[in-house]
């Protein structure tokens, strides 16, 4: 009794070795084939040039305002006055302050609108 004890348990020793070999073997395969395709997906991803055709022709808005201010400035604070572009939904003007600041105010705004056509009135007059 004995023996047939220590082979059925050599016996299935053996075929515990054989199912671990074969689950280690299966995962193995599951590993690489994962693997092989993330790397194909990033190198796709590298290598891909697609890109929409709005951002190949560049056609979106540069500035926009969202937050309009109130408060008319010295005319001596101003550098330069430019309009949004017209696909903005809020046309308004955007005001550069000699330091640099960036300052939005409605495109009704009266004090903007006069400081907009007195420096635009003055830039032509020096291009003559």
């Amino acid at each position: 009794m004995d023996r047939i004890y220590i082979r059925r348990s050599a016996k299935s020793q053996s075929q515990q070795r054989e199912k671990k070999n074969i689950i280690i073997i299966i995962s193995d395969s599951i590993m690489k084939t994962l693997c092989f395709t993330l790397g194909l997906l990033l190198l796709t991803a590298c290598c891909c040039n697609a890109m929409p055709k709005a951002l190949q022709f560049n056609t979106a808005p540069g500035n926009c305002c969202f937050n309009i201010c109130t408060r008319s400035l010295p005319l001596k604070r101003v550098s330069s006055i430019a309009k949004t572009h017209s696909s903005c939904l809020k046309q308004a003007f955007i005001v550069q302050t000699i330091k640099g600041r960036q300052i939005c105010y409605s495109g009704t705004f009266q004090w903007a609108l006069d400081v907009y056509n007195q420096l635009h009135i003055d830039s032509s007059n020096q291009q003559h």
